[in-house]
């Protein structure tokens, strides 16, 4: 009788509940499934685009690490989206010409990453010049990236011999107060300023053919103050056997 009663008492509140809804649902349940898609629609949008920017950073960072000569970096400075990537690209590649044109002539030498003679040394600076100035005149360039530009900038000029060019774009990136939150790069160019009359300086690369140099002797070799010795007198005497002489003396 109990189980009945309590049987008769849950039909009795589900039907009652369902009273409710029932009104309830069909003012509102149209405007609540709207609502529940568009926050199920959301949450799939957002964790989709997460992923895709994840994947896009991983990619970026990836091409910036494998690329290594200048064009490469100048092709992703037109490929990549991201301004902090694109200004480090195009530091990278201006420090790369740089480094082109700080290299020995090798000719045309296959494969090469030295310039081919002067004209491509010189076009190699004028294309690390200009990606710099660029990254200077952007208003979105990165503060560091900005200082490390404004310390090659002046090594392209140190390049291109042209030491009071780099004077001042060294003095002025001591004085830039950016500066102050990144020690190391004006300690840097304090050094290289200081450097700087040393540079130039004629780097001598072989002996001046004016020099008297020592003459060599009959053999070939340097000729030297010591007296010649005669190799007779210096050889040891050989020693004489004791038995050989016990023989000679005799009984």
């Amino acid at each position: 009788m109990d189980t009945e009663h309590r049987h008769e008492l849950k039909e009795n509140d589900l039907a009652h509940f369902l009273d409710r809804v029932g009104p309830w649902w069909k003012r509102h349940g149209f405007k609540t499934m709207v609502v529940v898609l568009v926050v199920v629609l959301a949450v799939v949008i957002t964790r989709t685009s997460k992923q895709r920017a994840t994947a896009e950073h991983d990619k970026t960072w990836s091409q910036l690490g494998t690329a290594s000569s200048p064009n490469e970096f100048l092709e992703l400075t037109l490929d990549l989206k991201d301004p902090a990537a694109r200004a480090l690209a195009s530091l990278k590649g201006a420090a790369a010409y740089n480094l082109r044109a700080s290299l020995p002539n090798m000719g045309e030498a296959p494969g090469s990453a030295a310039p081919a003679n002067e004209e491509d040394r010189t076009d190699s600076l004028e294309r690390a010049a200009k990606m710099v100035k660029k990254l200077l005149a952007a208003s979105d360039t990165p503060t560091l990236i900005r200082l490390n530009a404004m310390l090659l900038g002046a090594a392209i000029e140190e390049n291109r011999g042209d030491f009071d060019a780099a004077a001042k774009q060294y003095q002025a990136l001591i004085d830039d107060p950016d500066t102050e939150k990144e020690p190391a790069i004006r300690k840097r160019a304090e050094f290289r300023i200081t450097m700087l009359p040393d540079l130039q300086l004629p780097q001598p690369f072989s002996p001046d053919p004016d020099e008297a140099l020592p003459s060599p002797d009959a053999d070939g070799l340097p000729a030297t103050d010591e007296p010649e010795t005669d190799t007779l007198m210096t050889t040891p005497p050989v020693p004489v056997d004791a038995g050989a002489e016990n023989d000679d003396d005799g009984p």
